[in-house]
């Protein structure tokens, strides 16, 4: 990285733990590569509040990465909210802007079109599909705001361990788009082979490295014709994705979607345009740091 000057622009990332995020990697060797004169850095936060809002508009930011557990009071705190943050509650990424009447925060989400633009490498055209969301957590949230808002599919169906969650965590949705055509799919083998999808996402930690390394969906729902992501991306060949290349199904590993999520940062915080040799550069580094 080279030096920081005067005018070097401060990123970082908001979130509680960050010691293991690689986002100051990717951000800051990305910076380097591009000639952008920018730093990002990582801050461990505990509280959130109004003093945070006023610390993030006076410390001389520019722009944020936010993570658990502080997605929802970054866009709550937010005088500014892009689409999908205002149809979820929930952002991952704050630009400080200048205004006539001062610095402001406009919030953005990249998780939910990273998630597509993840899914479309192996599923480019995603009109008329049907979809399972295995989980009901932040990152469902977003990725179904996004199929919601501007994938074309033609139908959304949730599934999980604890129905009265799933239910509300679909009536959240109803209430902002009442012609969502929803379906909460109960966690069985028949139910879920009735509803003859043509994507499974695992939103769910399970098969992360140290957790319930169970399968979010019975192996038999797994098969030929049939795409599988998973957002977890440690490690890079989860529990799920093992079983779905094993019964022939194709598959899209996690790191795709924090990549494409990165990219979309990376665009917000600099205006620039990551092209192809840019996406190429950030995943290799990616992979590097995932590996390493």
């Amino acid at each position: 990285m080279k030096g920081i000057t005067g005018q070097s622009a401060v990123f970082g990332i908001f979130g509680n733990p960050v010691s293991h995020s690689i986002s100051p990697i990717l951000h800051n060797r990305t910076f380097e590569k591009m000639g952008f004169n920018g730093v990002y850095v990582p801050f461990c936060v505990d509280q959130t509040g109004p003093f945070l809002k006023k610390a993030v508009l006076h410390m001389g930011l520019s722009g944020l990465s936010v993570t658990i557990p502080h997605k929802l009071w970054a866009a709550k705190a937010a005088d500014q909210r892009d689409a999908l943050s205002e149809l979820t509650g929930a952002a991952n990424t704050l630009l400080v802007r200048e205004t006539r009447n001062g610095r402001i925060l406009s919030a953005h989400n990249t998780d939910g079109p990273g998630a597509m633009r993840a899914l479309q490498t192996a599923v480019p055209d995603l009109k008329g599909r049907r979809v399972v969301i295995a989980g009901y957590g932040g990152s469902a949230r977003a990725i179904v705001g996004q199929l919601l808002l501007a994938s074309g599919v033609k139908q959304v169906a949730v599934t999980g361990r604890n129905m009265p969650k799933i239910k509300a965590f679909i009536r959240s949705f109803t209430k902002k788009r009442p012609d969502w055509a929803a379906k909460l799919i109960p966690l069985k083998e028949e139910a879920l082979l009735d509803y003859e999808a043509h994507i499974l996402i695992n939103t769910t930690p399970l098969g992360m490295k140290g957790f319930d390394l169970s399968l979010p969906v019975p192996e038999s729902f797994l098969r030929p014709g049939l795409a599988v992501m998973d957002i977890v991306y440690r490690p890079e060949m989860t529990p799920i994705l093992i079983a779905a290349k094993k019964n022939r199904a194709t598959i899209v590993p996690g790191y795709w979607m924090l990549l494409y999520q990165a990219v979309l940062q990376f665009e917000l915080f600099t205006g620039m345009k990551a092209g192809p040799d840019v996406e190429n550069f950030m995943r290799l580094n990616l992979l590097t740091a995932l590996r390493s």
